[in-house]
């Protein structure tokens, strides 16, 4: 499996303070299952000023040490970045999803329907392709688009697929409608469905799921202590939706 958006470089963000949390986060990881972790801090101006350079040079260096102590995960850069100006001011110098065009972007909480399709449209003319980050979370979002849901939910925690033609029913939210014809993609949060962001929240990420708008899931892990209490629970949780929706099809399968 694949965790596209976790804060598990030490010391970058608000996400693991130092070694031995980075260390302790992809242990869990690693037992849960996952093989692959895009290390996504955040790229905020002023509070978090990342930089590709600084992100590739400390996913290497905590490659090393998860080798060093048999912890068996394959790290890829990325960073999270906060839509703004000044992010749009830098399209030509941002960190992707590893080697992918894929660039994980969060929206502001403030931001109006017609700022994010315009930064995002800017994203899309530079080659890019944008995945909003955890979009239950915001308001902006609310409900469910109805972009049909594919059977078999680990599809998107395995390795990037090939963008399908899935069959389109009448649409009842514009602006995630309007961003998926766009040809933007949507990340998940496994922890959403464990209820640590609250019901309202996780109530809106069952939504989505059962409209099909996620293409990928993270953990958007930031401590080891948040982690353990929301992984399994939060898989779980997947699992029995994705199941329901597919009438069995979509069950965990291990190994």
């Amino acid at each position: 499996m694949i965790d596209w958006h976790c804060h598990l470089l030490p010391g970058l963000d608000d996400g693991s303070r130092n070694l031995d949390e980075s260390l302790a986060m992809g242990r869990l990881l690693a037992e849960a299952g996952f093989t692959d972790i895009y290390c996504t801090p955040h790229c905020l101006h002023g509070a978090y000023d990342n930089t590709p350079r600084g992100v590739r040079h400390a996913t290497s260096g905590l490659q090393q040490a998860f080798l060093e102590h048999g912890i068996p995960l394959t790290l890829h850069p990325g960073m999270e970045y906060y839509l703004d100006e000044i992010m749009l001011a830098n399209l030509d110098a941002l960190q992707p999803l590893g080697d992918t065009r894929l660039v994980l972007v969060e929206a502001a909480q403030q931001a109006s329907p017609e700022f994010v399709k315009q930064a995002l449209f800017q994203l899309l003319r530079r080659k890019w392709v944008p995945v909003m980050a955890h979009p239950e979370r915001f308001p902006l979002f609310e409900r469910s688009p109805a972009r049909e849901t594919p059977c078999g939910w680990l599809r998107r925690l395995w390795p990037l697929r090939k963008m399908s033609s899935l069959p389109v029913v009448p649409q009842t939210e514009p602006l995630t409608q309007t961003l998926a014809n766009m040809g933007c993609l949507f990340q998940g949060n496994i922890s959403s469905f464990a209820g640590w962001y609250g019901p309202d929240v996780t109530e809106q990420a069952r939504l989505h799921l059962a409209g099909g708008l996620y293409d990928y899931f993270g953990t958007d892990a930031h401590n080891p202590k948040g982690l353990k209490k929301t992984l399994a629970a939060g898989l779980d949780a997947i699992a029995a939706l994705q199941a329901e929706n597919c009438r069995g099809d979509g069950i965990l399968a291990k190994g």
